[in-house]
């Protein structure tokens, strides 16, 4: 008798967690009535959002939250290797940094206005805004001006690319204008390659390199560069892209609006030659405004009609051809009690982790296993103490989470 309860128990509770894993996303306990603007991560984790009320952090995933300042409304922001804190102005003509993390900030009067701001792999720090671009060498105190256009014209991101920097922009008065503008000389000078009337309106490197972009307007989609910027091929057709991001293993993700196509995500594990929504957990209405991949490999993603904050329920593993062939991991036995086995065979030697999460995302073991040769390995876990409920157990291979597998305590 006490078999069959503990088996309907197991039934029961494995029908439940399997429903609620269903969803890839959960909302996270941020503020509804504030936009969220953009999403960075400093080395040891912690997340930091811009709002019109200043920049909040987190120090626990995204559970809690706390305004660390400045005074006043942050558009765009970036955290240097030095641990500053550069955070430009939604409006005005000021950037602001803290070396504290917050506990005190510096102004520094630009006399430009600050919109986006970028900061390349040389430290140099680029402003973004209508119509022009500012360049300073000198961490905000001077500013040069390297690009000029229109003011009906705005810039959104910068990306670095072999000896190129691409800019791209979205004009709002012309069909032909905007684009991909190009710099070879660390930004001094800017010519216009490509990509005239789609509004372009963020980038990213796919798995091999290549340069991907972000489109909003006329032929918006997702569009991919093999010659650094000079021709393009639609990858992705009929959404309007605001964010692009791109996983370890070459997964892509284009967050969309609901401007002239569905909204959500859009997700690809095979570079792009096919393309499934990944969208279970979101508001029905929610456009994305911009996504963002943590150091722990958890996707962040804000929205707006709601304003939202998301984040994917456990971390995200690429399904692509590539990251299979990287191992081979299971778990025995799963449903498991008192202990259950780790075993991997290693297609390549490396140092080797293994992290546990609660079904809620919580890191609750993580167990460092140094350098691991080629080959079959296993690794006991004791699990004697650990509540009912559904886990999941990534391995990590030089500090990638190469696969993640669902684990099913009961008692």
């Amino acid at each position: 008798m006490r078999k069959i309860l503990i088996i309907t128990y197991f039934l029961i509770i494995v029908f439940t967690l399997n429903s609620k894993a269903q969803d890839f996303w959960e909302r996270l306990p941020f503020f509804d009535t504030i936009n969220a603007y953009n999403i960075e991560f400093n080395t040891i984790g912690n997340i930091y959002i811009s709002t019109p009320n200043g920049i909040y952090k987190s120090e626990d995933e995204g559970m809690n939250w706390v305004n660390i300042g400045p005074n006043t409304a942050v558009g765009a922001f970036v955290i240097t290797s030095q641990k500053y804190i550069y955070a430009g102005l939604t409006s005005g003509s000021k950037i602001f940094y803290t070396y504290n993390d917050g506990q005190t900030w510096d102004t520094i009067q630009t006399n430009i206005f600050s919109g986006n701001i970028y900061l390349s792999l040389d430290n140099i720090l680029f402003l973004l805004d209508w119509g022009v671009i500012y360049k300073s060498t000198d961490w905000g105190y001077t500013w040069i001006q390297v690009l000029s256009t229109v003011n009906s014209e705005v810039f959104n991101d910068i990306i670095e690319k072999d000896s190129f920097l691409f800019a791209g922009s979205m004009h709002f008065m012309s069909s032909t204008g905007g684009g991909v503008y190009r710099s070879s000389d660390d930004g001094d000078t800017w010519e216009h390659v490509s990509m005239a009337g789609h509004g372009v309106s963020s980038f990213a490197l796919d798995i091999d390199g290549k340069l991907l972009a972000g489109t909003q307007l006329n032929y918006f989609g997702v569009y991919r560069s093999e010659n650094n910027g000079i021709i393009w091929q639609k990858i992705l057709s009929g959404h309007v892209v605001t964010s692009l991001a791109v996983d370890e293993f070459g997964g892509i993700y284009a967050g969309c609006n609901s401007d002239f196509g569905p909204s959500g995500v859009k997700y690809s594990d095979d570079n792009g030659l096919t393309w499934s929504s990944l969208n279970s957990g979101f508001h029905p209405n929610a456009s994305i405004t911009s996504l963002s991949i943590s150091p722990e490999n958890y996707i962040y993603a804000t929205t707006i009609n709601p304003n939202y904050l998301y984040r994917s329920v456990s971390p995200i593993v690429s399904i692509s051809e590539k990251s299979r062939e990287q191992l081979d991991i299971k778990v025995f036995p799963n449903p498991f009690t008192n202990s259950s086995s780790i075993k991997y065979d290693l297609k390549v030697s490396g140092n080797v982790k293994i992290y546990i999460y609660s079904s809620q995302g919580q890191k609750i073991k993580k167990i460092l296993l140094g350098n691991k040769q080629t080959g079959k390995h296993e690794q006991i876990i004791q699990t004697k103490n650990w509540p009912t409920g559904l886990y999941f157990c990534s391995l990590i291979i030089n500090e990638k989470i190469v696969d993640t597998k669902k684990m099913v305590c009961i008692k």
